[in-house]
């Protein structure tokens, strides 16, 4: 079974500019994620992240560890429940914006029983990448 990774599109579009302003003054995560998720979420990092995931091949298509990280950033700052956090990925702009979703109606969201299950490791992960410290 092969994971799809997470290439994450650098350029902002004319929607995201647009969602980026409107985050300048309150949640400004949301701005400063979107901005560096490429640099972030690099190859070696997920590497990392995929050793989580069994390769038996069984269960539903997996989604990419990254994107399940960055929705766990997101959850752990907001302070959502798991079921807040699926359903903020398909209502919400900003998660949208932040997980490469933008316009995406079908297959966008975060299955709920991931977030739970690989959670604590992915959370515990990205807080491991010293680099990035400094932004928190």
């Amino acid at each position: 079974m092969s994971i799809q990774r997470w290439k994450p599109k650098v350029a902002l579009s004319r929607q995201e500019r647009f969602i980026l302003k409107r985050c300048q003054k309150k949640r400004r995560l949301f701005s400063f994620l979107r901005e560096y998720r490429h640099r972030l979420f690099d190859e070696a990092f997920q590497d990392e992240l995929e050793e989580m995931y069994r390769d038996t091949g069984a269960g539903k298509e997996p989604v990419s560890p990254a994107v399940m990280a960055m929705a766990l950033i997101l959850q752990g700052y907001l302070g959502v429940s798991d079921a807040d956090a699926v359903e903020l990925t398909v209502v919400d702009l900003r998660w949208q914006m932040v997980l490469g979703r933008l316009g995406r109606l079908r297959g966008g969201k975060v299955r709920a029983r991931r977030l739970s299950a690989k959670g604590v490791m992915c959370w515990h992960a990205v807080l491991q990448r010293e680099e990035y410290l400094w932004c928190w």
